[in-house]
């Protein structure tokens, strides 16, 4: 995996415990979220979910390597193995490709 990626951004926002039925962007009838409005109008506005999990961790994990929970083996609150060498996230693949990736909490 190498190459050199120019011109495009790539954020992967992905907040906890909001609710669709409740931002403007997906229809919700008061503007609630005005700066997530302007960035779903300015970038991709996914409309179509699936959720491989009933809880944050495992769900972050699968989004950021493509794996089902039980495939990445991130399912409990302590004790999860590390993340297997053979499976890359998609930080690690962006990296790969001349992005510079960060993570905000």
């Amino acid at each position: 995996m190498s190459g050199k990626s120019e011109g495009l951004n790539v954020i992967l926002f992905s907040p906890d415990t909001v609710r669709r039925d409740h931002l403007s962007c997906y229809g919700y009838h008061r503007e609630t979220t005005p700066n997530l409005d302007r960035l779903a109008k300015e970038g991709v506005l996914f409309t179509d979910h699936v959720a491989n999990s009933g809880w944050t961790l495992p769900q972050y994990m699968t989004m950021h390597t493509g794996l089902y929970p039980l495939t990445h083996r991130m399912t409990l609150l302590r004790y999860n193995p590390p993340l297997s060498s053979k499976i890359f996230t998609i930080a690690e693949i962006l990296k790969e490709h001349g992005y510079v990736t960060k993570a905000f909490t």
